[in-house]
C-alpha cells in the first residue's frame, strides 16, 4: 500500500504539466469561440453622415433593448425600452460578489411587442424620441448592487444590459464601481456595432459625444467553463477584489463613479476603495478626492490605469476624452499636477506585459503596516487562476506572469512624498506600488496594476491591504 501511494504521487507530479496544458488549451479554445460568436452578431451600425453637431448612424437589428438610465438609486424604477416584433424573453439576475456563483435570477418573464426597430440613431441622443415598448421594472425589493437584464427575441438576438442600483445609505468604507470607464468600453459595440470610445466611426474620431439612450452591455459569463477571462479589467475583475475584501472582514457600500461628483458623499466616509481599472474621471471627482485625503481620508487603489482620461456629463450624452496616445489628463497641467500629488503614478503605456513585484522599501512595510518582509522579496508570482499561467505560448490571452500585469502605472517624474513599496519586475514599465501620508492625516496606497486581482492569495499583498484598511 505504501508503494502504491508513492507511485500515485509520482504519477500525479508527472501528469500535472499535462493537465495544466490541457486546461490552458481548453481556455484558449473557449476564448476563440467567444470571439467568433462576437463577429457573428446580427445587428449592424454604420455612419450615414455628419453635421456640425451630430453624427447620424444607420442601424439594423431584429430587436433592440436599452435602459433609460443604467445607474439608479435604491427604490427607483428601472425603465426598459424594447423594440421588435413578437415575443421577447427577459431575465433579470443579481450579480453576486462571488466569481464562481455570479448570478442569482430575480425575475424571468416575456412580453409580446410590435414596435418597429429604429433605423437610425445619433451620437448625442442615441435612440431617443423613438416609440418603444416601455417596461417599468419595480426594483423596490431589489438590494443595491449590480444586475444583468438579458433580452432575447425569437431570432436569438441577445442584449446583455447592466443595471446598477445605488444604496441610499453609505457606510464608512466605499467601493467605487467603474461605471464611467464601463461607458467608454461599452461592450455593445461587439453586439451591435454601436461605437464606443475605442471603436469610433470615421467622423467620430475627433468628436467625443456618446449617447445615453443606447444599450450599455457587459458579459458576466464570458466563458462556458472558466469563471473569468485572464485579461479582465472591469466588473469581473472587481468581483474578485470585492470577494477577497469581504472574506477578510471588510464591509463596504458600492457606489457609482457619479456619486463622487457630489461633495456630500464624503461627509461620513473614512476609506474609499477603487477596483481594477478606474480610468475615466470628472474634474469634480478629482477635486473632491484631493480634498478628502487632505482632511484625513484614506484612498486604496487596487488596480491600474487610474485617473487617465476625462469624462463630462450632459443630460443626454457623455463627453469622453479621445484615445490618442497624448489625449489624456497629461495635456492639462493643472489636472496632471493634482493627479501627481494625489496618486503618485500615471499610466505611461505599459500594457500586455506581466511579472511579479519586488519589494523596494521593507522598512516602511514593517514600520507603517507591521508586515514582516525583506528588501528584494518577490510578491505576487503567477496567478491565482491556474489556466492564466502558461509555460506554453498559447497567446497573450492567458499569459499572466504576476501581480504587475495587464496595464501598469509608473511614478510621475519629480513627484514628492511617496514611498515606493514594490516595483514590477518587467524590464520596461511595471507597476510602482506607492504609499503616501498627507499633512491633514490622509493616506493613499496605490498598487498601480490592473492585474493585481490575480495575486490576492499572496499573504504579503493580503496583509498590506488588510493593514491599510484596518490598522494603518
Amino acid at each position: 500500500m505504501k508503494y502504491t501511494s508513492r507511485y500515485f504521487f509520482i504519477l500525479a507530479i508527472a501528469l500535472a504539466p499535462v493537465l495544466l496544458f490541457l486546461e490552458q488549451l481548453a481556455y484558449s479554445g473557449d476564448v476563440i469561440v467567444e470571439k467568433i460568436n462576437d463577429r457573428l452578431r446580427s445587428c449592424t451600425s454604420s455612419e450615414l453622415g455628419a453635421t456640425s453637431s451630430d453624427i447620424l448612424y444607420e442601424f439594423e437589428c431584429t430587436s433592440l433593448a436599452y435602459l433609460d438610465e443604467f445607474v439608479i438609486t435604491e427604490g427607483q424604477d428601472a425603465v426598459l425600452n424594447l423594440f421588435g416584433k413578437g415575443l421577447i424573453q427577459i431575465k433579470i439576475a443579481k450579480i453576486n460578489n462571488n466569481i464562481v456563483d455570479k448570478l442569482t435570477v430575480k425575475s424571468n418573464f416575456s412580453v409580446d411587442i410590435d414596435n418597429p426597430v429604429p433605423k437610425s440613431f445619433t451620437n448625442r441622443f442615441g435612440f431617443s424620441n423613438q416609440e418603444a415598448k416601455v417596461i417599468t421594472i419595480n426594483t423596490r425589493e431589489y438590494e443595491p448592487g449590480w444586475y444583468q437584464i438579458i433580452t432575447k427575441d425569437t431570432q436569438g438576438q441577445l442584449f446583455q444590459l447592466v443595471l446598477f442600483i445605488e444604496s441610499l445609505e453609505l457606510s464608512n468604507i466605499l467601493f467605487v464601481e467603474s461605471t464611467d470607464t464601463l461607458i467608454a468600453y461599452n461592450r455593445s459595440y461587439r453586439n451591435t456595432g454601436i461605437p464606443n470610445n475605442y471603436k469610433r466611426s470615421i467622423s467620430q474620431v475627433n468628436r467625443s459625444a456618446f449617447p445615453k439612450k443606447i444599450p450599455i452591455e457587459y458579459k458576466f459569463t464570458p466563458s462556458k467553463f472558466f469563471p473569468i477571462r485572464c485579461d479582465s479589467h472591469l466588473m469581473l475583475a472587481d468581483i474578485v477584489l470585492k470577494q477577497h475584501l469581504q472574506r477578510n472582514g471588510v464591509g463596504f457600500t458600492e457606489i457609482a463613479d457619479s456619486r463622487l461628483d457630489l461633495p456630500t458623499t464624503y461627509d461620513s466616509v473614512d476609506t474609499i476603495i477603487f477596483g481594477s481599472h478606474n480610468e475615466y474621471w470628472t474634474q469634480d471627482k478629482l477635486q473632491h478626492l484631493s480634498a478628502f485625503v487632505e482632511r484625513g481620508g484614506k484612498l486604496l487603489f487596487l488596480g491600474g490605469n487610474q485617473a487617465y482620461r476625462e469624462i463630462r456629463r450632459h443630460n443626454y450624452y457623455w463627453i469622453i476624452q479621445g484615445v490618442g496616445i497624448n489625449d489624456n489628463f497629461k495635456k492639462d497641467k493643472e489636472s496632471y499636477s493634482a493627479i501627481a500629488e494625489l496618486m503618485g503614478t500615471f499610466f505611461k503605456g505599459d500594457m500586455g506585459t506581466g511579472d511579479s513585484l519586488k519589494v523596494t522599501n521593507a522598512e516602511i512595510w514593517r514600520n507603517k503596516f507591521k508586515v514582516e518582509i525583506n528588501d528584494a522579496d518577490v510578491l505576487g508570482d503567477g496567478s491565482d487562476f491556474s489556466y492564466c499561467v502558461s509555460p506554453h505560448t498559447l497567446g497573450r490571452i492567458n499569459l499572466i506572469s504576476g501581480a504587475s500585469s495587464i496595464e501598469t502605472d509608473q511614478l510621475i517624474d519629480d513627484v514628492n512624498g511617496f514611498y515606493l513599496l514594490a516595483k514590477g519586475m518587467q524590464e520596461n514599465g511595471g507597476a510602482d506600488v506607492v504609499y503616501k501620508e498627507f499633512k491633514g492625516g490622509g493616506k493613499i496606497l496605490n498598487f498601480s496594476s490592473v492585474g493585481l486581482w490575480h495575486s490576492l492569495s499572496d499573504p504579503h499583498i493580503a496583509d498590506l491591504i488588510n493593514s491599510f484598511i484596518h490598522k494603518n
